[in-house]
């Protein structure tokens, strides 16, 4: 990551000093560089400098791709900041621009989220009901839910589910939906 976040701000530098307009270039190099600084680096200021940035960009360039992928970086490290407020904030506009452009692996990432921040909350029947909504409507949408990056959320919201279950006491359900999946492999994820 830390070769992805060099290769970024070169190829930053080289491009913006005379640019005063955003581009999708510059929108996708800040996108990139802020998700490649949250992982090694943790959820830096200037991971959430970058990714501000790149959601403006987005926006002004109204590409909700990009802005659907530079907000979903951008609730991951309010989330790590343990700034809960402002990642719903974040997740209410990745809601809105994933159902503007139909995509159900956004759908499920801006359910996932706030399910995954109410059970680290202490409040499990809230993300129990939430994830269980969202898997459904995953489900309705299977077909269209291949790439790797989708299937990793949809896994993600099945683990979630699966942990604010068992910490209400509930590890039969947990159990008996595993051993479902695993007869069926094509609906593990």
């Amino acid at each position: 990551m830390v070769e992805c976040s060099d290769r970024c701000e070169g190829a930053l530098r080289s491009i913006a000093p005379g640019t005063s307009s955003p581009t999708l270039r510059l929108v996708w190099l800040r996108i990139v560089l802020g998700s490649s600084l949250v992982t090694p680096l943790g959820p830096s200021e200037r991971s959430l400098r970058v990714l501000t940035k790149a959601v403006e960009m987005a926006v002004a360039l109204n590409d909700p791709a990009a802005q659907a992928r530079a907000l979903s970086s951008l609730v991951t490290v309010h989330a790590y900041r343990v700034e809960y407020a402002e990642a719903r904030n974040v997740v209410e506009r990745l809601r809105h621009v994933a159902h503007r452009i139909g995509d159900p692996a956004i759908v499920i990432l801006a359910g996932r989220v706030p399910g995954t921040t109410l059970m680290v909350a202490g409040r499990q029947r809230e993300p129990q009901q939430l994830l269980e909504r969202v898997l459904q409507s995953a489900a309705a949408a299977h077909d269209q839910l291949l790439s790797n990056w989708r299937s990793q959320h949809l896994a993600m919201a099945r683990a979630t589910l699966a942990r604010a279950l068992m910490l209400q006491g509930f590890a039969d359900s947990v159990l008996a939906e595993t051993r479902a999946r695993i007869r069926s492999p094509r609906t593990i994820c």
